[in-house]
């Protein structure tokens, strides 16, 4: 008895133990890869995922800006046949798309048809979330 007791209480040490994670980074990242990283680096990941851009309303002056496109992970070139959707919007990915994220100033892309544009964080900006959030 005194066994099955010390079994249980194991395997919910364990379960409480392992990370969790956001889905869409298995999309880029193995689990074994993410289960292996270290809180902090994990956490850097998740805010990443949501908090490294936003959306606005196109507005004439961005009528200029570069279409943001997505990645073929498995070439790590640029998927010229992907279309971004309004479905894009709500499952954004960052890690999936090509893009360039400046030091110190935010980067804009049109963002497909959608009548949307995406606005990335600095690197500056980004690392101040992730210290905030840490």
């Amino acid at each position: 008895m005194r066994n099955l007791l010390i079994a249980i209480i194991a395997l919910f040490s364990i379960n409480a133990y392992s990370q969790s994670f956001d889905s869409r980074l298995l999309q880029v990242y193995t689990k074994e890869y993410l289960q292996n990283l270290d809180n902090s680096k994990l956490q850097a990941l998740q805010l990443t995922l949501d908090s490294s851009y936003y959306f606005i309303d196109n507005f004439e002056k961005y009528n200029d800006l570069p279409e943001l496109k997505k990645l073929d992970l498995s070439t790590k070139t640029i998927d010229e046949s992907y279309q971004i959707t309004n479905q894009d919007i709500n499952n954004f990915n960052p890690f999936l798309f090509s893009f360039d994220r400046k030091y110190s100033q935010k980067t804009y892309y049109k963002f497909g048809n959608t009548g949307k544009t995406i606005v990335f964080y600095s690197n500056k900006e980004l690392a101040e979330i992730i210290n905030r959030n840490k």
